[in-house]
């Protein structure tokens, strides 16, 4: 059965309940509220009861990181709660990182605990990143990668439990933005789960949370304008999914400047694919994007395409030429 009680987090630190009441009680009959007392500050939580669940769900799809209370310092997460019993003391949803025993309340789910963050300032700090995403729950490790190439600075980020790593993930995925970043950061469950990257993400857990899906996950871009900059592409193709990486050629001919976009998943590659190809022009550019599946899918494009559909076989006769005459020896 759908829940009637939802969770609402990140709340100015001196919410009254008549304000939630008031603001909440536009979506549907109220039942019951419960504002955790004896919070840390920043880490102010409450559970909102409903009558039904069409009016919790539609509570949380009108307010969640939208809605932002005064004093407070960011829109409010919304979420159904996962235990909907009436006025749980210590009532838990696919939320952590709350004081007054929130984070830990409940079994620990199944789930990667682990997150890349990408898309990071070049000078970013440990404690920086610490700082930031301790709002979310516990974290238990930072591996920040060294001799990053310019504006392709990354880390993995280690939580408690993998609720808490979900929420860093929705909350954060291509809306945190670092001050001196260029663009808001690509945020993703890591593939591997292992100190460091090391062990391969497990299948299970919460949607979301599975085994990476199998397909090929980098697109080839040509006819881009010859000034085209990283910064440009990672705008564009953001728009249909976590970017992990990007490659831009540089010294190319006039008129033949492309780039490689990793994607995070196979759908997302194949979604901006579909949506681009012979479709994007970028301002200066001599024509439409040409878009496809790059003929070798490692990174910088050195390990081959294979075969994960009944078509993607048969498009390598037909991508080859158009890629290689982008460039020599490739």
């Amino acid at each position: 059965m759908a829940g009637r009680k939802v969770f609402v987090g990140s709340l100015p630190d001196d919410v009254q309940e008549d304000m939630l009441r008031d603001e909440f009680s536009k979506y549907g009959v109220i039942e019951d509220l419960f504002v955790k007392p004896g919070c840390e500050p920043g880490r102010q939580w409450a559970m909102v009861t409903f009558s039904n669940a069409s009016e919790a769900q539609q509570a949380k799809e009108a307010t969640d990181r939208v809605l932002q209370l005064p004093g407070g310092s960011r829109p409010v997460e919304v979420m159904i709660a996962r235990n909907q019993g009436k006025s749980d003391p210590a009532p838990a949803a696919t939320f952590g990182g709350y004081g007054g025993g929130y984070g830990g309340y409940g079994s620990q789910p199944e789930g990667p605990k682990k997150i890349f963050v990408g898309s990071m300032p070049d000078g970013i700090t440990e404690s920086a990143i610490r700082e930031e995403f301790s709002r979310y729950g516990q974290v238990t490790d930072i591996y920040l990668r060294d001799n990053c190439d310019r504006h392709k600075q990354w880390a993995f980020v280690t939580f408690a439990n993998a609720h808490e790593a979900e929420a860093a993930k929705n909350a954060t995925d291509r809306i945190l933005k670092f001050p001196e970043s260029e663009v808001a950061c690509e945020v993703m469950f890591s593939r591997n789960q292992g100190m460091h990257g090391q062990d391969p993400l497990r299948a299970g857990g919460p949607q979301g949370m599975g085994a990476v899906q199998q397909g090929p996950t980098k697109i080839f871009v040509g006819s881009l304008p010859d000034d085209i900059t990283e910064t440009a592409l990672r705008a564009e193709f953001s728009r249909y999914g976590q970017i992990v990486d990007v490659y831009l050629k540089t010294g190319c001919e006039p008129n033949k400047q492309w780039a490689f976009v990793l994607f995070g998943t196979n759908a997302q590659a194949q979604n901006a694919k579909d949506s681009t190809d012979r479709r994007l022009t970028f301002p200066g550019a001599p024509g439409p994007c040409e878009v496809m599946f790059a003929k070798f899918q490692g990174k910088n494009g050195q390990d081959p395409l294979t075969a994960v559909s009944g078509g993607s076989q048969a498009m390598m006769p037909a991508m080859a030429p158009m890629q290689s005459q982008y460039w020599r020896g490739g």
